[in-house]
């Protein structure tokens, strides 16, 4: 994407999204980041790397739904069965929900 090698800076210490933040913070100072990971992750990492004190700003990849409002007159009967993907991507956004206020109630948000 045209960023010289010499801009990148590798943090490989962390296994969590807080730890990745603290490391991050550590290596940097308080510098202006731009976070990319998956989109139904990037309001709790944009929210953990702030908590840091760096000014952040989120990119979200990897979406998984199409945008449905626009969809609705292309509905049938068939969208209305529960699927397995459908459960996978409830999964997640649980799982999101979760953490983000799991990570609240310890103060790491």
């Amino acid at each position: 994407l045209g960023v010289p090698e010499e801009a990148i800076v590798l943090e490989t210490r962390s296994r969590t999204t807080y730890e990745n933040a603290v490391q991050t913070r550590r290596l940097l100072g308080e510098p202006s980041v731009v976070v990319v990971t998956s989109a139904s992750h990037v309001s709790r990492a944009v929210a953990l790397f702030r908590k840091q004190g760096m000014t952040v700003e989120g990119y979200a990849c990897g979406y998984k739904m199409r945008d449905r409002p626009g969809d609705l007159g292309r509905l049938n009967l068939f969208d209305l069965i529960p699927s397995l993907s459908a459960l996978g991507k409830s999964t997640t956004a649980i799982s999101e929900l979760v953490g983000t206020v799991v990570y609240w109630l310890v103060g790491k948000i």
